[in-house]
């Protein structure tokens, strides 16, 4: 599983993002700054073992991957719900989940969730938005 990224030149400095995850930050290079974006999301999943890798796929893209997948999409849930100011008790009731640990099961990378799970979460914090599937040949 991958999430991507842009890489843009800024003054002195290259400014990164990661939009699924809303999350930025800038180095003075593009080596630096594509350290700090996979610091930065290693720092917010908060566990140890957890690893991020950027890998390049041309001057101003890249691909970023974990070592526990699930764990990189609890992130996304997570950072997803915060962005839209909505609690796990909200939106596990507007996915109609009886239990607010149903949801929160994924958000906390014990189970990682299907795709029919992630298509109507998307849906649900951003009903104007929607899930992209995408091969990535490397």
């Amino acid at each position: 599983m991958y999430f991507t990224g842009k890489l843009q030149k800024d003054g002195k400095f290259w400014m990164v993002e990661v939009p699924e995850l809303d999350l930025a930050t800038q180095g003075r290079s593009k080596k630096e700054a594509l350290k700090m974006i996979a610091d930065a999301i290693e720092t917010l999943a908060n566990k140890n073992g957890f690893k991020i890798t950027v890998e390049s796929t041309g001057p101003k893209d890249f691909l970023v991957s974990s070592n526990e997948p699930a764990r990189l999409m609890a992130l996304f849930l997570k950072r997803q719900r915060e962005a839209k100011n909505l609690s796990v008790r909200e939106v596990a009731k507007a996915m109609d989940y009886t239990a607010h640990g149903a949801y929160a099961q994924y958000e906390t990378g014990r189970s990682m969730p299907g795709i029919d799970f992630i298509d109507r979460f998307v849906k649900t914090v951003n009903p104007k938005s929607g899930l992209c599937l995408t091969m990535v040949r490397r």
